[in-house]
């Protein structure tokens, strides 16, 4: 089965409202959209139930060979037109090219400040499982070729030690 990853636009036409996405899951194509597959969008999906799939205009605005250079493709749209700062758009957030949410709403912070109340404590502040523990000289080795030939992440940054006063 091909994949043919792709981005679409759809319009609200009782209400105006518009929304960006992509469409990128295995099997998936262009021919999909608006018979089998109706986004993934909340905000859509609700206008869906209330006014009916009929009352969308829909259009596939791009074809893709990989769904990186598809997600990728439907974040550079959605932070040019600015969709998560306007009335106008259905879309809640811009989407990274990795696609994790840039941002959340009030509404989803405080859900997940719900979810994570009452959980067991996370590992801050321990030490890692294992500390004190001596590497093989395989591990070291693969640890060494794996930074080899890379700057320091931290070149180029001040240093915190600079301008403190000694005590």
């Amino acid at each position: 089965m091909l994949t043919i990853p792709f981005t679409y636009y759809l319009f609200h036409k009782p209400t105006g409202k518009k929304y960006y996405g992509v469409r990128y899951a295995k099997g998936c194509s262009p021919e999909s959209i608006w018979t089998t597959y109706f986004t993934s969008s909340k905000q859509v999906k609700k206008l869906i139930k209330e006014y009916g799939a009929d009352s969308f205009v829909y259009e596939v605005r791009r074809v893709f060979d990989s769904a990186s250079a598809a997600k990728l493709w439907e974040s550079t749209v959605q932070r040019r037109l600015r969709v998560d700062t306007r009335e106008d758009w259905l879309n809640l957030h811009v989407q990274d090219g990795q696609f994790h949410n840039i941002g959340h709403s009030a509404e989803t912070k405080e859900r997940i400040r719900e979810t994570l109340t009452g959980r067991a404590p996370s590992n801050k502040g321990k030490p890692a499982h294992n500390k004190g523990k001596p590497m093989s000289e395989e591990q070291k080795a693969k640890l060494s070729a794996a930074h080899k030939g890379k700057p320091s992440p931290k070149k180029g940054l001040p240093s915190p030690l600079k301008g403190r006063k000694r005590v």
